[in-house]
């Protein structure tokens, strides 16, 4: 009756093992024309099985109708059994083909169901969509539910590859555990949002992440193998957070909290990639190796970027705010920070160079080493805690002693900021008064 043989074998295979009941058939014929079919029947405990590579949805029970060369199961009940995380129960489903008189005809899947979401993220993973597997995603290693509503568009044919199907899957996850997303990192939320098509996969939301507020988002190209997923969060920024990034600055250099927007760049088998950026407003910072502190309300440019491997790396460093202003990389070992390569920094009115400040024992302040640049002694400052500055090994091409008064090329090592001693090479400049 104008239907082609390859749709109905699709329902006589794959609509089973159920009651059906109240079947109604009209058919017209005119002069002509083809038979002009309307049917509908409702059924109950059947098996339905949606995709070919998917598993049955089991005791399913809803209604059908035929109308014209259309036809349309839902599923009003029932559940899946997923290879793994148990069962995913089925609020309503829809299946339809649109024009059953063409061979391979395009159908449409509306599934909504609710389960655990190692269950949903298995069958995302089964043929043609294998979401988990391109994307990384350890299954198991994520719990909490999910409730969601997946719209598939298939050609019904033998072989249906993943060129042949669109989907778009939005879901609402809760009470979520993972360290899948981020290695080694756990991500605790009350609720996330995620997404996938055969573009991407995304998770946002609110959440914590190795206890560390958060509020950003989760993505993960799909179209070509083996590329990285980025985390783009807004996070709070803290000596408690730094440290739980592995981020080791000298105890009580940073204090107070800010925002700040991260990135992080994830590329298994690699140290993931992190860039850091932010106003730093709320935080305060104290550097006794330069008699320099940040009070919490000025504001500064500050970016951190480099690598969580072990130690961390930090490969690029800038701050410029009020009486400082800077841009290098810091090293670290195991027990935190050893040595910060500073360019160009420029520190109130009394230095000008290029520093390395290198860790030496506990309690005491860096010691400075000075390359090039000005230092005016007039304006060097005192250590607040100890009543001297931290040493300095310097190589400068300036030292302004007093008004009248400068030297040139200067190699000296200066102790404390109480002694100056060292070798004064080159020559010595007397300004007239």
């Amino acid at each position: 009756m104008g239907q082609k043989i390859k749709s109905r074998k699709w329902f006589e295979q794959n609509v089973n093992l159920g009651t059906f009941k109240n079947l109604r058939i009209n058919a017209n014929k005119n002069v002509g024309r083809e038979f002009e079919v309307a049917s509908s029947f409702s059924f109950e405990n059947a098996n339905i099985k949606f995709m070919k590579h998917m598993p049955v949805i089991s005791n399913g029970s809803g209604y059908g109708m035929l109308e014209g060369s259309a036809l349309t199961v839902v599923s009003q009940g029932g559940h899946i059994k997923a290879p793994e995380g148990g069962r995913i129960a089925l609020k309503g489903s829809v299946f339809k083909i649109e024009d059953t008189r063409v061979p391979s005809p395009l159908a449409k899947f509306d599934v909504q169901g609710s389960g655990s979401i190692s269950a949903a993220m298995s069958l995302l993973n089964q043929k043609p969509f294998e979401i988990a597997n391109r994307s990384k995603m350890n299954i198991k290693d994520v719990s909490g539910h999910v409730t969601f509503d997946a719209k598939i568009k298939s050609v019904l044919t033998k072989a249906v590859k993943l060129r042949d199907v669109r989907y778009d899957v939005t879901g609402v996850l809760q009470n979520v555990r993972t360290g899948s997303l981020i290695p080694k990192k756990m991500i605790v939320s009350k609720f996330l949002n995620f997404k996938a098509s055969p573009e991407k996969v995304q998770i946002f939301g609110d959440g914590t992440v190795s206890e560390v507020p958060f509020s950003g988002r989760w993505t993960q190209p799909l179209g070509v193998a083996g590329l990285s997923s980025q985390v783009a969060v807004q996070i709070e920024i803290s000596e408690t957070s730094l440290r739980s990034l592995n981020i080791l600055f000298p105890k009580e250099a940073i204090s107070g909290k800010a925002n700040g927007d991260l990135i992080l760049d994830i590329q298994k088998g690699s140290p993931i990639l992190f860039d850091l950026k932010s106003d730093l407003v709320g935080v305060g910072i104290d550097v006794p190796a330069l008699s320099w502190e940040k009070e919490t309300t000025v504001p500064a440019d500050f970016e951190i970027s480099g690598s969580f491997s072990k130690p961390i790396t930090i490969n690029q460093f800038k701050l410029k705010s009020e009486g400082l202003s800077t841009w290098g990389d810091m090293a670290f070992d195991d027990m935190g920070l050893t040595n910060i390569s500073l360019n160009d920094l420029k520190v109130g009115k009394w230095l000008s160079s290029d520093v390395v400040l290198q860790r030496r024992d506990p309690g005491k302040p860096m010691q400075i080493t000075l390359s090039g640049g000005a230092l005016d002694l007039r304006n060097l400052p005192v250590n607040k805690s100890t009543g001297a500055t931290a040493p300095i090994i310097a190589n400068l091409n300036t030292v302004r002693i007093s008004k009248n008064l400068a030297l040139t090329n200067v190699s000296a090592t200066f102790l404390g900021g109480e002694a100056v001693t060292g070798s004064f090479l080159e020559m010595l400049m007397m300004e007239p008064l």
